[in-house]
């Protein structure tokens, strides 16, 4: 995990740390969902993840997930969310992740 922050130090990209909530999906959390995620002290929630980090550590791996938030939830945003939110987010990320990639792998990591 250190060579991680320190590679996102190096590429000059904040890494926001957090609890994440996996929800099988596919589908959009509901205001009840969202306001129970906060309650039990998530940060942010996603659909894929999680079961490869739990596999990765029952098994001795270290792993880290490095995940792109596209959306709030439909308690937070109003007039809520869609997919095509989420696609018009998501390329704003590649950037950031292809410049904390190149540094990662400038590591040797």
């Amino acid at each position: 995990m250190s060579d991680i922050l320190r590679a996102a130090s190096e590429a000059n990209v904040t890494l926001p740390r957090g609890v994440l909530l996996w929800n099988p999906g596919p589908a959009f959390e509901t205001k009840a969902e969202a306001h129970a995620a906060l309650f039990i002290g998530a940060d942010a929630v996603n659909m894929s993840a999680l079961p490869e980090l739990v596999a990765a550590a029952q098994t001795g791996i270290e792993a880290a997930c490095l995940s792109w938030i596209t959306n709030y939830t439909a308690n937070v945003e109003a007039g809520g969310t869609d997919h095509a939110k989420v696609v018009r987010m998501g390329p704003k990320g590649v950037t950031i992740l292809l410049r904390l990639l190149d540094a990662l792998l400038s590591r040797g990591t």
